[in-house]
This record gives C-alpha cells, structure tokens and sequence, in this order.
C-alpha cells in the first residue's frame, strides 16, 4: 500500500504541472467526526464512539465530467472509550481483586494524506459523487489512559508513526457559480494497520482505528 500510495501522488503531481484551466480545483474542508477503535483485545459490547473533528485542505484534478482524483492534508482528533470485561488482579499484598469498570481512553491526532478516486453524477448544478482510495495517516500526538492510573506509562511511545488503512465516501456538491463549489461528504476511514508498536503486542493484542467523518467544505476552480 505504501508503494501504490507514493507512485499514485507522484503521478498525481504530474498531473497537476500539466493541468489544464478548469480542470484543477483546489478547497478547504472541516466538520466533526465519530471514531472507534478495534482490536481482538477489545469488546464489542464495552465500545464507545466519542466525536472529535477534522479541517484541511485539499486538491483535486478532473480527467473528465465523470473522473477525477482527490488528495489533500487533514488534521484530524481522534478519541474513543472501551470498557473491559471483569477481570481479576492480584494486589501487592497477595489479595485477589476482581476490576468491573475498567475504562480505557484514546485520543489519537494525526494528519491524514488521503489518495482518493472519485465518480461524479448528477447535473451542471446538482452533483453527486463517491470516493474510494487509500490513505496515510502521519501520528502527531497521542494519549491513551485508563479511569485507575491515568496516562498508561506504556503506552507513551507505543504507538506507530504512520497508519494505513481505506477510505470510502460519498457526497453531494453544489455549484455556486462558474468558480466555487460547496460540498458535504460522509467518509469512511477504515484503518487497516495495527498502530501499535511490537513492545506492546504481547500486552494489548492489536488496535485498529474507524472513524466516520461528515466534512463541509467549498472548492475553486482554477
């Protein structure tokens, strides 16, 4: 995924130098977001989306009316909860102690560097499309806490610097006039890479992220 995501922005650039009027857009983009985290450790039942939000900027390049592909940079805040099943500890005295509500936080930043293929419908005016393509995700800071300790010791440079995964979204757009377009998408990033560090592995299994964005946004044709 890493070659295909690199070959595919490069070409991308070339397109770019060689674009023609009209057929470049450029825009900014922003909204809220609902992430989850997966993992084998973790509980289907104990989950708790919590909503973060996302704003960037993004370019795109129209092969035709119908084709075009999209990339961009957002920056996006990632949180989410997971209550554990009960488990049983031993304290340091020797006395079994059964842990019932066990909470673990995240709250995960990143910069997204999505590549995305995009279909578009609809009339001069009225405009449907719909995204598909991989993406990057650069960590810029992370915590991950738990309701007992705070801030888990561990976990502080346990987590990978870049995670991959697939976005999907679809979308409506409104052309205000022969410049300016608005626009609002529900994407779906689905990551694919365990963004945990091997250290961590025996510990806490694997964590795979899931966010759901809905992204207002306004676009310019050069």
């Amino acid at each position: 995924m890493k070659k295909l995501l690199i070959t595919s922005i490069l070409a991308f650039i070339s397109l770019f130098t060689f674009g023609q009027t009209n057929k470049i857009e450029i825009g900014i983009e922003g909204g809220s977001l609902v992430s989850m985290v997966r993992g084998k450790n973790l509980t289907e039942n104990g989950q708790k989306p919590r909503f973060g939000y996302a704003s960037g900027v993004n370019i795109q390049y129209n092969f035709t009316k119908t084709i075009s592909i999209k990339t961009g940079v957002i920056y996006e805040q990632r949180l989410a909860e997971n209550k554990s099943e009960p488990f049983e500890i031993t304290d340091f005295i020797g006395n079994d102690i059964v842990i019932s509500n066990y909470v673990t936080s995240y709250d995960f930043k990143y910069l997204n560097i999505p590549l995305l293929f995009r279909a578009n419908f609809g009339n001069n005016k009225l405009g449907y499309f719909v995204n598909l393509g991989p993406y990057a995700a650069i960590l810029l800071n992370h915590k991950i806490t738990d309701n007992y300790q705070g801030e888990i010791p561990e976990t502080k440079d346990g987590i990978k610097n870049v995670e991959w995964g697939m976005s999907t979204g679809l979308g409506i757009n409104y052309k205000l006039n022969e410049k300016l377009k608005l626009s609002f998408e529900l994407r779906n990033n689905y990551g694919v890479s365990n963004v945990l560090k091997d250290n961590l592995y025996d510990t806490y299994g694997n964590l795979f992220s899931n966010t759901i964005n809905g992204l207002l946004g306004v676009s310019y044709s050069m």
